[in-house]
């Protein structure tokens, strides 16, 4: 099978690491001699759109891995809420919250104490999606992000349950098991809500808990029901509280760290759309980034002691420029993922030492996470 990944961010490099051939449009040229289409990022949805159609008109078999086809469901806040209303609507174990969208900033009826704010369109980005605890802060939010909501708004019911996501790689629109649920620890400038991932780290475990099926196989039926063939990644991202799941927002039609990571690194594009995987256990990711942020964008080379970390059973996945053992990087972006898997939850030990520059480590397990552990310990300890 010849494959070829489309790209636009920093999982251009860990394809590349996968050993997959990637073209960035429009610096590359590409052709029509490929079986498999997969889209890492659908970052330029016009141009995926237009990838896709021109395969279809010269009707050539190809496979679409992560067609934009159900982009909107992730860059679209209010279509989201209506297609989540829509796919739940008779599934027990999920509750939809509240939500309404204003256009015009000076028009806010919001009735709730609290609320949830974000951008209407495109990603929410962790330094526009807030928490409010009360109007006065609702109006402070509003009035200096107004240029970023210009374009409007989305207000979400409050739910203070625990952040959880599920998710998995769609075949057919069918959803390949075990899944993963996936805990991220995101920061940011109001209520700790919101983050650029970039900056967190990721832990979770593959299970076949009936609990997210559910989810899931209804996020299937929707996608059948209403003729959406579709191959590659959805994940749902909520809370959960008092047995009750309450999504907030989907990720779809383009890769993210899990994916990538646990699904692409053990598993061939090839074994995934026959369905024989190979995911299990426990995954870590820690991510990692220049320690020294520079205005001017200078070059800055460095080296990785790959030994040590295979030693630890730790993996080096670089998300930067590479040419044999040495890294460079221009930009004040992620140099990289550590990644492990592991039958048992542990803890990491991990001495920035490895690199020849300073970085910081953002690790994927901490008191919260312990905590988190022990709450949705019912998700896993039946896989034992």
């Amino acid at each position: 099978m010849r494959k070829i990944v489309f790209d636009y961010n920093n999982s251009y490099y860990i394809h590349k690491f996968l050993g997959n051939e990637v073209i960035r449009l429009p610096k590359d040229e590409f052709n029509f001699n490929y079986d498999l289409v997969y889209f890492a990022d659908n970052y330029n949805v016009s141009i995926n759109l237009a990838i896709e159609k021109a395969f279809k008109s010269i009707n050539k078999k190809v496979i679409i891995f992560n067609s934009p086809v159900i982009n909107r469901w992730g860059n679209k806040r209010d279509y989201a809420f209506k297609i989540m209303k829509n796919i739940f609507k008779d599934t027990n174990n999920v509750r939809i919250l509240d939500w309404r969208v204003y256009r015009d900033l000076d028009k806010i009826d919001w009735d709730r104490e609290e609320g949830v704010i974000k951008k209407l369109n495109s990603d929410a980005g962790y330094k526009t999606t807030f928490i409010f605890k009360n109007s006065e802060e609702l109006e402070n939010t509003i009035k200096n992000f107004r240029e970023e909501y210009e374009n409007g708004i989305v207000i979400q019911e409050y739910c203070d349950g625990e952040e959880i996501a599920f998710g998995t790689i769609f075949i057919d629109s069918e959803p390949i098991f075990p899944y993963y649920v996936s805990f991220e620890y995101k920061k940011s400038i109001s209520n700790e809500i919101g983050g650029n991932t970039g900056q967190s780290a990721e832990f979770g475990f593959f299970t076949n808990n009936e609990y997210g099926k559910e989810i899931l196989l209804a996020i299937s039926d929707y996608l059948k029901r209403n003729k959406i063939k579709y191959n590659g990644v959805i994940d749902i991202n909520g809370a959960y509280k008092d047995g009750y799941f309450y999504p907030f927002e989907f990720t779809v039609s383009r890769d993210g760290y899990p994916e990538i990571v646990s699904f692409l690194y053990n598993n061939r594009i090839e074994d995934i759309l026959n369905k024989k995987v190979n995911w299990k256990g426990f995954r870590y990711i820690l991510v990692v980034r220049k320690d020294i942020i520079e205005s001017d964008n200078k070059k800055v080379e460095f080296k990785v002691n790959e030994e040590i970390l295979k030693e630890k059973g730790l993996i080096w996945i670089p998300e930067c420029k590479y040419k044999d053992d040495v890294y460079y990087t221009d930009k004040d972006v992620i140099l990289g993922l550590i990644y492990k898997e592991s039958e048992v939850f542990e803890e990491i030990e991990f001495n920035t030492d490895i690199f020849t520059i300073p970085v910081i480590v953002y690790v994927s397990f901490n008191e919260d996470n312990k905590r988190k552990m022990e709450i949705f310990k019912w998700l896993y300890e039946e896989e034992k």
